[in-house]
């Protein structure tokens, strides 16, 4: 019967130890990996995510133009006013915190000249108040001579052809409408029961 000797059994279990990758950590110590994923935790439970609101301004479930019109605040201001509606969930994210939405508009062709401009500057977005659903945002644009009265009626007979742009909190366009007074006619076709599902 052959016997191991001490020496054998000692550089067979060192070898053990070698292959099997075994390490020996402390038990109060934390990785750099370990504390990357802790990082990333406390930052996510710390910083609530910002709203998502292009996926809430789409369609005219939660927003609708009800109105778009346009006055003469003096001889070279023009203001053109919309009127909106916010859906009960639109309106419940809106009033978050982080949740800045603006609009634009963008000029059609013929008048940009007259403006000297392709488009507005941006209008912050009013924050819902509870149980309100009908807002209204005004654009002034400039004119750099006094408008004749043959201006004022050709701008006021033809308010058609005005993009919107909707506005997210960075200032980046999540929502396009091609002719707000079309849309606005379209919308003012619904019913607030076939809009907010009332």
């Amino acid at each position: 019967m052959k016997t191991c000797s001490i020496s054998s059994v000692a550089l067979a279990t060192i070898i053990v130890l070698l292959f099997s990758g075994c390490s020996v950590r402390p038990e109060n110590s934390i990785d750099m990996e370990d504390e990357h994923i802790a990082s990333q935790v406390a930052t996510t439970t710390m910083s609530p995510a910002r709203p998502n609101l292009e996926e809430r301004f789409a369609g005219t479930e939660n927003f609708r133009v009800t109105s778009f019109s346009v006055s003469f605040a003096d001889d070279t201001s023009v203001v053109y006013h919309m009127g909106f509606l916010l859906g009960p969930d639109l309106s419940g994210l809106l009033a978050l915190p982080d949740a800045e939405y603006s609009f634009a508009i963008g000029i059609p062709s013929d008048f940009r000249q007259l403006f000297n401009c392709e488009s507005t500057e941006p209008s912050e977005g009013p924050v819902p108040l509870d149980g309100k659903a009908n807002y209204k945002v005004d654009f002034v644009l400039k004119t750099e001579n006094p408008l004749s009265q043959k201006q004022r009626k050709y701008l006021s007979e033809n308010i058609e052809g005005f993009e919107l742009y909707i506005l997210d909190q960075d200032g980046d366009a999540i929502q396009y409408i091609d002719d707000i007074y079309q849309f606005s006619l379209v919308s003012s076709e619904l019913s607030n029961e076939e809009i907010f599902h009332l």
